[in-house]
């Protein structure tokens, strides 16, 4: 008789997923705005459970192919809202929307 296994490794997949969600959300704002991959860039993320949740696993596997050089979470409710004049993508992992916008940075990296 067949038994019903739960598969153990479903949450760590599901993360690995929300992360590769959040580097295509923020590519594609990258490639809307015309900048540049080698341009370092700021990321900004509200603060939601999945996003805690994915940076605390996968944050510098998200810096590293977006090339952000400060990623930073952004409470609206606690009175941090999202730059306004920055560009927005919203993203719908799990349950939650996450709201992301990203800037320029810095110097781009010489290679």
């Amino acid at each position: 008789m067949a038994t019903n296994k739960t598969n153990q490794a479903s949450p760590a997949i599901d993360m690995k997923d929300y992360a590769d969600k959040l580097v295509r959300c923020i590519q594609q704002l990258r490639q809307e705005q015309g900048i540049a991959d080698e341009q370092p860039i700021s990321t900004y993320m509200t603060n939601t459970e999945v996003v805690r949740s994915v940076l605390k696993q996968y944050r510098p596997y998200i810096e590293e192919q977006t090339n952000t050089a400060d990623l930073v979470q952004v409470n609206p409710d606690a009175g941090n809202p999202l730059p306004q004049d920055l560009p927005q993508a919203e993203l719908h992992v799990g349950d939650q929307t996450i709201t992301i916008a990203i800037s320029e940075s810095g110097e781009p990296e010489r290679v």
